[in-house]
């Protein structure tokens, strides 16, 4: 999980922009993460979940998850599907005095106006015909437009022990990111935090749907990957230099982690 600072964007059109297909045996891309600003998903085909916050939204065709400002969020499938995501930089609609990012809205929508304006925004960033910027634009006003007239959540209360929950979680998360390669123990993580063992790793779990370890072996087994695909490294030796004492652990949990063994990667190098 990390937070995506969006400091390299276009100045006069702050759009992140992208489509990840997904599939259960090859979670390559997979990451948690946060960002100030809203992020509308769309799924285009298939089925699978948008983690956001504490909860998991199940999506198929057509339907739409909205990840609130400042959500830690992610998604996947057991199966396979297509995901849009358009994150939504305040600039494109702040100057007419919209402000969605000041609250909630409802986590999933099914609403044809508003899959209409995303398929037009898929439609031209692929095509990237004149005046394309304008025409996104457009759209996402559009789309902001509708979320604040007709799907502000009314409901929702932002109760001090999710907020902190998932405070909590964003500082384990910002920990295991500069201490991964290292051997991290979950005493040291509360000594970071302030908070109990039995804490971390309950609100942990409850946010992420992985343990605390577990995670932290995704970014070794991240850090291996890229290891291998340089060519430069056996298997042994990109274990070791991401963490990892034992070859055998090792290619037990990048297979867990990525469907197939680390040699197999070596292969593509």
């Amino acid at each position: 999980m990390k937070y995506e600072l969006h400091n390299d964007l276009d100045a006069d059109f702050p759009l992140i922009f992208g489509c990840r297909v997904l599939s259960a045996s090859h979670p390559d891309d997979a990451y948690l993460h946060w960002h100030d600003c809203i992020e509308v998903v769309y799924c285009e085909y298939g089925q699978g979940w948008v983690i956001s916050g504490s909860d998991r939204i199940f999506v198929e065709e057509g339907d739409i998850a909205i990840v609130n400002s400042g959500d830690i969020h992610d998604g996947f499938t057991e199966s396979e599907c297509r995901m849009y995501s358009l994150d939504l930089g305040s600039a494109l609609y702040s100057p007419l005095g919209l402000e969605p990012h000041l609250f909630v809205f409802k986590k999933k929508i099914k609403d044809a106006r508003m899959e209409a304006s995303i398929k037009r925004i898929i439609a031209e960033m692929e095509r990237k015909d004149a005046y394309y910027k304008q025409a996104v634009q457009t759209e996402i006003i559009s789309i902001v437009i509708l979320l604040m007239r007709e799907y502000i959540d009314d409901t929702a209360e932002q109760k001090s022990t999710e907020n902190q929950q998932v405070q909590v979680v964003k500082k384990i998360i910002s920990y295991l990111r500069v201490h991964f390669l290292e051997h991290i123990t979950i005493d040291e993580l509360c000594a970071d935090t302030g908070y109990s063992k039995f804490y971390l790793c309950h609100a942990f779990k409850e946010m992420t749907g992985n343990t605390i370890i577990q995670y932290a072996n995704f970014l070794k087994c991240q850090h291996a990957r890229s290891l291998l695909l340089e060519g430069n490294y056996s298997v042994s030796e990109s274990a070791a230099l991401s963490g990892f004492k034992n070859d055998s652990y090792f290619s037990k949990t990048y297979k867990a982690v990525f469907g197939r063994l680390p040699s197999d990667d070596m292969l593509k190098s």
